[in-house]
Order: structure tokens, then sequence, then C-alpha cells
């Protein structure tokens, strides 16, 4: 058993090493590493289930199909790119559940890792920016934050404490003591319908929330206050705020002979290229990796920079490493299971 899951955290640090670099590099996580990586690992697994934690395969499996339905949802709100959800999957393919921490009867106990994946991405984004301001380095933003700006900030927070409240009622009403055991998965469940919600205007409207909080109201009654717990609205607030950094985290200027494929250009670019006649350029961007360009976008990009109109450098955005944060998650969380 020992064996089995030896080789199946090499596997995972290797892997680590690896799509580290690739990603760093090129800003792509290749399919055929992730495909290898899968293929030697579910050889172990069948071993490792089969002969020794087979008691184990049931955690596994929920995890498994947890943590993908995470993943997608991750990529389908933005927040990263698709290939690292499939990093995510991998990570959970290969990760011995024997080590999952399952002592407050967790049946999802996988999204500890999640937790932690994003504590490490958020410090770094702190770290960060920190830095550029110290060593007073050229930084761009999207926009200057007006006091306007900070308002919607605020009203998505407070509209979104409204409809995590109903959400959060209305899940441990329905399901009792499995939403008690897993507050964790469903803070973030919750989390992420009320992100969904944010993007449809409609929701915002002042007579819909005020019908929503009349709801919190009447079920606030039925479950009570002792229901309540700060740590999902905490998570909350430092999504928006994450997912804030995340769509316009910050800038750099690049030589526009270096652009590849998987960068995001920023508005003040696209805006640049708006003005060519240059065919295959990006016409539109949102900022974040929904709007990675593709090869024939780079190459044309590459010759609206020799061209007339065209500049030596345009400004890219920032794309956070994911790929790096997700396997130092599964390592620091593994490196805690075992000291413990």
């Amino acid at each position: 058993m020992y064996i089995c899951e030896a080789i199946l955290i090499t596997i995972i640090v290797i892997l680590g090493f690896y799509v580290a670099i690739i990603d760093i590099k090129n800003n792509v996580i290749p399919n055929k590493v992730l495909i290898v990586s899968g293929i030697i690992g579910s050889l172990v697994n069948v071993i490792y289930y089969i002969m020794f934690a087979h008691t184990f395969l049931k955690l596994y499996i929920s995890n498994l199909l947890v943590m993908t339905v995470f993943s997608l949802l991750m990529y389908a709100l933005h927040f990263w790119a698709a290939g690292d959800s499939k990093l995510l999957i991998c990570v959970i393919w290969l990760f011995p559940s024997r080590f999952y921490d399952n002592k407050e009867i967790l049946y999802f106990p996988g999204m500890m890792l999640v937790l932690l994946i994003f504590f490490i991405a958020y410090i770094y984004v702190l770290i960060d920016t920190c830095i550029q301001w110290r060593t007073k380095k050229k930084f761009y933003k999207r926009k200057a934050v007006y006091k306007k700006q900070l308002i919607q900030i605020f009203l998505s927070i407070l509209s979104g404490f409204i409809y995590l409240r109903g959400l959060s009622s209305i899940c441990q009403y329905l399901l009792g003591n499995i939403y008690v055991s897993n507050r964790i998965l469903f803070a973030f469940i919750n989390i992420f319908a009320v992100l969904i919600i944010h993007k449809y205007s409609f929701f915002t409207k002042w007579y819909i929330l005020l019908f929503m909080f009349i709801i919190d109201t009447i079920l606030l009654k039925k479950v009570g206050m002792n229901s309540f717990s700060v740590k999902p609205y905490i998570i909350l607030i430092l999504a928006i705020v994450f997912r804030y950094f995340v769509s316009g985290y910050n800038y750099e200027e690049i030589k526009t002979e270096k652009v590849c494929e998987g960068m995001v250009m920023s508005y003040q670019t696209i805006m640049e290229f708006s003005v060519s006649k240059i065919k295959g350029l990006p016409c539109d961007t949102n900022e974040d990796m929904s709007v990675r360009i593709n090869s024939e976008e780079a190459e044309a990009i590459k010759r609206w920079g020799k061209s007339k109109k065209g500049k030596e450098y345009i400004t890219i955005v920032r794309k956070i490493p994911f790929a790096i944060f997700i396997i130092m998650g599964a390592i620091i969380y593994f490196l805690i299971r075992v000291l413990r």
C-alpha cells in the first residue's frame, strides 16, 4: 500500500514541476502530460484500491466527482483556464484518498484541499502586488478605482449575502445533518450559485433583492440563528474581491513579437487593434481566461506589430499561475496529513 501511495505522490510532484515550467513559459498546460500521468496513475490506482484501500474507494469516487464538477465550474466562471481545470482533476485522480481528513464526517474532504489552493493564490496576489508597489515597477490597472466602483463592489457583497443566506437556509432546512456535516462543500456550492446569479442583472434589481430578503427572514425563523456561520460570508467576500483581481489582476508590457497563444489582451491593446485593417486580430476582451488568444490571433498580432500602425509593445493581462498553486496545495495538504 505504501509503495502505491509513494508512486502516486511522486507522479504528482513530477507532474507539478513539469507543468509549472511549461505554464510559466508558454501559458499552456499540455494535455499529453496529463493523459500520461492519468494512465500511469490509473494502473497504480487499480492495485491500490483493489488490494489495499478498498474501504476508501467510495470516498475516492465521491471526491473525484465533486471536484470534477467544481473544476468545470471554475472554468465556466472564468476563474481559470481549461488546463487548470484538467490539472486539478488529474491531481484528485492521483491523490491517495487514505490521506483525506475525514474526522469531521465530511462527505467531500477534498474541498479542504481547494481552500488551501485558494489561500496560497490569495497570498500570492497580495504579496506580488505589494512587491510591485514597493519597487515602484510600472503597474497597470484596468481602470482607476473610483467611489462609484467601490459602491458597486459593496452592493455586490450585500446582495451576495442576501442570496447566500437564503441558499444556506434552504439547504439546511431540506438536508439537515448532511448540510451541517458538510458546511464547507455547501458553502462553495452556494457561493458559486451567487456568482452565477450576479452574472444576470435581473437578480440584482432592488425588488428582487427585497423579495429574497423577506424569504431569508421567513427561513431564518425555521432554521434559527444557530445555523449561522460567518465563514461562508468571509469566503464570499474573498471570492468577489479575488474575482476582481483575477479578471483584471494586473498588467504588463511585452514586446509584440513575443506574444503567444494563451495570452489575454488588455482593453487598451484591443482598442489599438480596432483601427487596423489586418485580418485575424482579436476584437473583444473581458480580460479573463475566456478570451485567451489562439495561435492564429497571435500570428496576426505579430503582423500588426510590423505594420505602419503597429507598436513594438502591447499590454496584456497577467495570468495568475493557478497550476503551481494546485500542485503546491496538493503537496502541502499531503504533508499536513502525514505529519499529523
